[in-house]
C-alpha cells in the first residue's frame, strides 16, 4: 500500500514553467549496491518530462555536470536559463524506498510545488510514475499521448527494471567497456520483459555505439540494431527514441532517404531531444547542407550546454563549413568538458594545420600524448612533421 503526501506553495495553481532542469536525486544511506537509484530515478524524471506538451526539460548530461557541485538554485537558473528546477532525495529503509520531491522558481527559489511517497523497493518505477503523476495534476500539463502508451510502462520486476536503469546510466558515459555492458544488460531486459519498448530502443541506440568500437566488425550490430529499433517501433509508433535509433542505424549503412524520413519522424515527436538533433546535424552536415547542420547543432546545444559530445559535434560541423576558428573553440570547450575522448583532440590538430598553426597544432597532440594516447597520435605527428618541411623526420614516424 503506497503512503503519499503533497503540498502547494501558494494555496493558489502553481503556473507550469516551461523550461525545467532535473537535478541529480540524492541518495540518502544507500550502500554501494543501491546508489544508482537517485541517477536512474533522475533520468526516469526527465524520460516523463520530455512526455510533456507544455514544458522543455534539459538532458542527463546536464544533470550529470551538475551533480557533485554545490550551487544555488538561481546560480543554475541564470546557468542554464532555466525557470525552474526539480530536485529531491531517495532514502532506502529496508525493503521500502523513500521519495521526496519539489520543484523550485530560479528566479525566486520559492516551491511551487513538493510531493513526498513512499512504497516497496520492488515498486521503483510505480513510484516515479506516481510522483510525477502527482505533478502533472498540480500544474496541469499536457501530457503526449505516448505516456499513457501500455509499452511504456516499467517491468513490474525490481530487478529487471533497476538493471534497465543501470543500463541507462552505462550508456551515458560514452566509453567502450561501459557501452558494452549497457548493451548487455539491455539484452537482459529485453529478455525478461520483450514488451517493454523503450528498453528496446536504448538497446538500438547502444548497438549503434558499440558498433563503432575497434573490435568490433560493424556491419553485424548496425543491421542488429535496425531490427531491434524496428522491434520498438511495431510495439510503439510514437516513440521517438527508438525512431532516432533507426536513423542513426540507416545513418550509418549509408541509407540517406530512410535516414530523412525517420530523422524528421523522430523530431516531429521530441523536437527537443539534444541526442536525436545532434545525429540529425552530422547526419545533414555530410549531405552538404552545412547551414542547416549549424542551426541544428546550436539548437542541441542550447539544451545541453554541458554535453562534451555534442560541443564536439558543433565543432565538426563548424570546420566543415570552412569555419575553423569557431571550431577550434568548439572542440576546445568539449575538451574543457571532458578529456576522455580523443577526438576533439583529433578536431583541434586539424583545424590548426588547416590554419597553418603547425606548433599550435603540435602541442595538442603533445597534451593529447599525455592525457588520452590514441594510435592515431603518431599519423598526425607525421603529418605536422611533413607539412612544417621536415619530411625525413615524417617519413620515419609514418613508416614506423
Amino acid at each position: 500500500m503506497a503512503a503519499a503526501t503533497w503540498l502547494l506553495y501558494p494555496a493558489r495553481e502553481p503556473a507550469a514553467p516551461k523550461f525545467v532542469l532535473v537535478r541529480p536525486f540524492v541518495g540518502l544511506g544507500l550502500d554501494s549496491e543501491n546508489s544508482w537509484i537517485g541517477d536512474a530515478l533522475t533520468q526516469q524524471f526527465i524520460a516523463s518530462l520530455s512526455e510533456t506538451k507544455t514544458l522543455r526539460v534539459l538532458p542527463w548530461s546536464t544533470s550529470l555536470a551538475i551533480r557533485d557541485q554545490r550551487t544555488s538554485i538561481q546560480e543554475l537558473g541564470k546557468r542554464f536559463d532555466v525557470e525552474a528546477i526539480l530536485e529531491g532525495s531517495v532514502r532506502r529503509d529496508g525493503s521500502r524506498l523513500q521519495i521526496s520531491a519539489q520543484l523550485v522558481d530560479t528566479a525566486t527559489e520559492r516551491t511551487l510545488w513538493s510531493h513526498r511517497d513512499e512504497r516497496e523497493a520492488g515498486e521503483l518505477g510505480r513510484i516515479e510514475a506516481g510522483v510525477f503523476q502527482a505533478m502533472a495534476s498540480a500544474l496541469k500539463l499536457r501530457l503526449s499521448s505516448g505516456s499513457s502508451i501500455a509499452a511504456r510502462v516499467p517491468p513490474a520486476d525490481f530487478e529487471t527494471y533497476r538493471l534497465c536503469l543501470k543500463s541507462l546510466v552505462q550508456a551515458d558515459q560514452f566509453a567502450g567497456k561501459s557501452v558494452q555492458a549497457a548493451v548487455e544488460g539491455f539484452e537482459e531486459v529485453v529478455r525478461c520483459a520483450p514488451g517493454y519498448s523503450p528498453a528496446l530502443a536504448n538497446l538500438a541506440n547502444a548497438l549503434v555505439l558499440n558498433a563503432f568500437s575497434p573490435k568490433l566488425d560493424r556491419e553485424a550490430p548496425l543491421l542488429r540494431a535496425q531490427r531491434v529499433a524496428e522491434q520498438a517501433i511495431a510495439l510503439d509508433p510514437t516513440l521517438a527514441e527508438a525512431l532516432s535509433a533507426l536513423a542513426h542505424a540507416y545513418f550509418h549503412q549509408w541509407q540517406w532517404k530512410q535516414t530523412e524520413h525517420s530523422f524528421g519522424t523522430a523530431l516531429s515527436l521530441d523536437p527537443n531531444s539534444s541526442m536525436t538533433l545532434q545525429l540529425f546535424a552530422i547526419y545533414v552536415g555530410t549531405q552538404g547542407r552545412n547551414e542547416e547542420a549549424l542551426r541544428h547543432i546550436d539548437r542541441a546545444v542550447q539544451l545541453a550546454p554541458t554535453s562534451a559530445p555534442i560541443q564536439y559535434t558543433r565543432g565538426n560541423v563548424l570546420f566543415h563549413g570552412g569555419q575553423s576558428e569557431l571550431a577550434i573553440a568548439a572542440a576546445r570547450q568539449a575538451l574543457d568538458l571532458d578529456r576522455a575522448s580523443a577526438m576533439p583532440y583529433t578536431l583541434v590538430t586539424r583545424a590548426c594545420a588547416q590554419q597553418g598553426k603547425i606548433k599550435e597544432a603540435q602541442q595538442v597532440l603533445e597534451d593529447q600524448e599525455r592525457m588520452r594516447p590514441s594510435p592515431n597520435t603518431a599519423v598526425w605527428q607525421g603529418n605536422l612533421l611533413a607539412l612544417s618541411g621536415q619530411k625525413h623526420q615524417a617519413a620515419s614516424i609514418l613508416k614506423s
